[in-house]
């Protein structure tokens, strides 16, 4: 990397539960120590990942994105069209794009060494009418989970004082989120210790909601020309192996691959649906007979019974019909 480049790091400082503040610091310093300029950004409340982006960026020539999957998606989406590299720092709490490109486990070093002395890996970003993602477009028991979660943190909201600064509203929301990520995970991994983990009555209720919540839904799907009715548990367009906070859903799928998967999770018995969940958790989905993959050079999902979805770990409207198809040129990693 010569002197010429400008590196900007913008850190989503509530990533993760905030729980990153000393690594995003380390890494700092270590920058520093090897010489190496850079600009320093982080996001707020009033200034989220996408706005801060489209602020700093134009002028940069390395971007690090440090957060989780929402901050990369927000950076991304607005930056999409520079000519612009960019290095993931795995600082939020699901980090499944960083699990996909293989940077989760860096250690601080390896972060910078990414900086300095990285591969250069070219990755598709896809466009969903007028969206761009990098990393996963969903529907069904994920977006159930994020609801309930939602529903729940803006309950307590409502029960907070009138005093409560923005900050710290903004921070209790994320950490809640974290929470409720974390513990959804150590369901489908069957960790969870109700006792130690979920304290509150509260949690065990959302746990419950969200396991009996679960509905198929029907789906019309286009895919490279075939159609096909569908209904489904889950179903998801993806070009990554992971979701939901670290599970293996795609096993095939490569972050880097001019091809789209898409998962379904046909409608099955109750029984079936367990087992389902217990195979998410163990990476073993694509085991399960009532599960299948495509793979499409583009897509088009249209339901008349769904409200939501989630592109790259955030819950948005669905106004029933989306065609999801590749951008016009790849994206540079360097990891």
């Amino acid at each position: 990397m010569g002197d010429a480049l400008l590196i900007k790091i913008i850190y989503n400082p509530i990533g993760g539960g905030g729980m990153n503040w000393d690594r995003m610091k380390h890494v700092r310093s270590l920058l520093e120590d090897k010489g190496v300029t850079f600009e320093y950004y982080e996001t707020t409340f009033e200034m989220r990942g996408d706005a801060m982006a489209r602020l700093v960026a134009k002028d940069g020539d390395i971007i690090g994105i440090a957060g989780g999957d929402g901050t990369i998606h927000e950076v991304i989406s607005a930056t999409y069209d520079m000519d612009l590299t960019y290095v993931l720092l795995p600082f939020g709490s699901g980090n499944d794009t960083a699990r996909s490109a293989g940077v989760f486990n860096y250690t601080d070093e390896d972060i910078v060494n990414a900086f300095i002395n990285g591969t250069e890996r070219p990755i598709p970003y896809w466009v969903a009418n007028d969206m761009v993602f990098v990393q996963t477009l969903s529907f069904g028991t994920i977006v159930d989970i994020n609801m309930i979660a939602d529903e729940y943190i803006e309950n307590l909201m409502s029960k907070m004082t009138g005093n409560t600064t923005t900050a710290i509203i903004r921070r209790y929301i994320d950490v809640t989120k974290t929470l409720m990520s974390s513990m959804i995970h150590s369901i489908l991994n069957g960790e969870l210790s109700f006792v130690k983990v979920a304290k509150s009555k509260d949690y065990r209720r959302i746990a419950l909601k969200a396991v009996a919540k679960c509905k198929a839904k029907k789906y019309t799907i286009t895919y490279d020309g075939v159609t096909r009715d569908v209904e489904s548990i889950l179903l998801s367009v993806q070009n990554v192996e992971y979701m939901g906070g670290g599970l293996n859903l795609c096993p095939n799928a490569a972050i880097d691959s001019a091809d789209l998967i898409v998962l379904n999770v046909n409608k099955k018995s109750k029984y079936r649906y367990v087992m389902n969940l217990v195979a998410m958790s163990s990476g073993k989905i694509e085991t399960q007979k009532n599960v299948e993959y495509f793979k499409a050079k583009s897509v088009t999902v249209k339901s008349d019974e769904i409200t939501h979805m989630i592109v790259d770990g955030e819950t948005l409207k669905f106004d029933g019909s989306i065609e999801v198809k590749p951008g016009d040129h790849k994206l540079i990693v360097r990891v």
